[in-house]
């Protein structure tokens, strides 16, 4: 069942809380993210992608456990 699902907030893709390893608490908010790759370029620079929108799915991902996943274009 799938609801408004939070989405990663690097690359936009929606996330299950309950199905990811990579989160990050910043500003008292809780931000979940499809990879570790993502997760780093948030904690990088987290001022760019907190608080606003989650930025649009730029590839498609392969859903499931033990995706892989591809490098994400960053739009600036």
């Amino acid at each position: 069942m799938q609801g408004n699902l939070p989405r990663d907030p690097v690359c936009g893709l929606e996330v299950n809380p309950e199905d990811v390893d990579a989160w990050v608490e910043y500003g008292g908010t809780q931000y979940y993210f499809c990879c570790p790759e993502c997760r780093k370029a948030f904690e990088e620079n987290p001022e760019e992608y907190a608080g606003g929108e989650a930025k649009r799915p730029e590839e498609k991902h392969t859903e499931g456990a033990g995706q892989r996943h591809t490098r994400h274009q960053a739009g600036t």
